[in-house]
């Protein structure tokens, strides 16, 4: 096609399709459009916005044929947005969707999600960049590679369940690409993972993974068989580098954290916990998920007696997770119970107000008594037990503070009230200290 042809190609695909402009910045969204329509797009085809949702919402109503996405969006990623488009609508397949990057590593991910990104934009950009970007671009969509072209094809005869036939087309793919076919990989491993064939699968994907490291369909093809062969600790070293790479979804957040907690990598949950502070939206399902891994890597840090690990995470859960009076009152009992009364504290502050007066009155009072003379220390506990809550715990400090008082006579009549309340439990008999 000679270079007039490509031009007017080119004019041809702005002047008669939509356009959807996503980028947090008023600014940014201006400037592009204008280029865009400075190029030959028609302006009220020109759509813009700044958020995952809102620009979901318009691609539901106008099916733009081209996407333009910063990296990070409200709401998301462009990535994503990408994904969620073209799943959402599969026989769209001329829709062009380009992702601008910051920088070489946000480039390199655009590279990686072949087939979701059909190119990237680095910023600064220039009229005559995005002129030349979206020229190939457009040029490639409309009339693709032979090897691109067999791909597809493949693809079609995998829908319709014609897997010997794919299989030969990517084959034949394989021998007609000029660089790295990856992609071509990525669907014979998806032909033998329809089969059950995982073991097979799973040399293609790596195959994929040989010619791009980062891949990102042969990594989510790789991960899923090998959850498929339930091999935990091998799906969760392919999903970290996932997420190590490419932006964190609610999804994939609360995958890897119920991976973090099978294989009990308990020291790199607080990475998916700074993983899940950058969402912009945090469904209640995944803050679930968050809670149980924290609460689980506390658990593992105080069974180790390592106590710094355990105030980072617990730190962490006063900081985010106190509006669950519930989950709190889990976190205090196992605090108290492994006697890390310093690291409780602090999260008791955080207590949720209008909850249990029980649980508030028992944690002030073992948490707090220290700083109370003994006489008003039992008289609080006293009235705790009787009138608020009869907790254990208070009633074997009571034990303590009588003992200190070495006021024998209350110490046994609690004692005894102790027994009749607990009497699976053990207690001290009294006994005075030395002279």
């Amino acid at each position: 096609m000679s270079e007039n042809q490509r031009k007017e190609t080119f004019k041809s695909f702005l002047a008669t399709n939509k356009v959807l402009i996503v980028d947090k910045s008023s600014t940014s969204r201006s400037r592009l459009k204008a280029c865009i329509v400075k190029m030959g797009a028609n302006p009220a085809d020109v759509f813009t916005s700044s958020s995952k949702n809102d620009a979901f919402r318009v691609i539901q109503e106008h099916q733009p044929s081209l996407v333009f996405s910063d990296y990070i969006i409200e709401n998301g990623s462009g990535f994503d947005l990408f994904k969620d488009y073209k799943s959402t609508y599969p026989d769209l397949k001329k829709v062009i969707c380009i992702l601008i990057t910051s920088d070489m590593a946000q480039s390199l991910v655009a590279r990686a999600a072949e087939e979701d990104v059909d190119s990237f934009l680095v910023k600064p950009y220039t009229l005559n960049s995005i002129e030349k970007n979206l020229t190939n671009t457009i040029m490639e969509k409309l009339y693709p590679s032979k090897y691109m072209a067999t791909v597809l094809e493949a693809k079609e005869l995998i829908a319709q369940g014609d897997f010997n036939k794919a299989d030969e087309k990517l084959e034949l793919a394989i021998s007609l690409s000029k660089g790295a076919p990856a992609l071509a990989h990525y669907y014979k491993g998806q032909v033998k993972l329809l089969q059950d064939m995982i073991s097979e699968s799973q040399m293609d994907f790596k195959e994929g993974l040989k010619t791009n490291k980062i891949h990102f369909k042969c990594q989510i093809g790789l991960y899923k068989s090998l959850m498929k062969q339930t091999r935990y600790f091998d799906a969760y070293d392919v999903l970290k580098t996932i997420s190590r790479f490419f932006p964190a979804n609610a999804q994939r957040i609360a995958d890897i954290v119920r991976l973090c907690v099978v294989t009990e990598s308990y020291h790199d949950m607080l990475d998916y916990y700074n993983l899940y502070l950058r969402l912009d939206e945090r469904p209640e399902d995944l803050k679930k998920h968050i809670r149980a891994g924290m609460f689980v890597s506390g658990k593992y840090y105080l069974l180790e007696k390592n106590e710094e690990g355990a105030q980072l995470i617990f730190n962490r859960i006063a900081i985010s997770f106190t509006i669950d009076a519930k989950f709190v009152t889990q976190c205090l009992n196992m605090l108290i119970d492994f006697g890390c009364l310093s690291i409780a504290r602090p999260l008791f502050k955080k207590f949720p107000l209008g909850t249990s007066k029980g649980d508030f009155e028992s944690f002030d009072f073992i948490l707090n008594h220290g700083d109370l003379t003994t006489s008003k220390a039992l008289l609080k506990g006293e009235f705790i037990f009787t009138h608020v809550k009869s907790d254990i715990r208070v009633g074997r400090i009571m034990l303590d503070l009588y003992r200190k008082e070495e006021n024998e006579q209350k110490y046994n009549e609690f004692l005894n009230r102790l027994t009749s309340l607990f009497p699976s439990e053990n207690f001290d008999t009294f006994t005075k200290k030395a002279s």
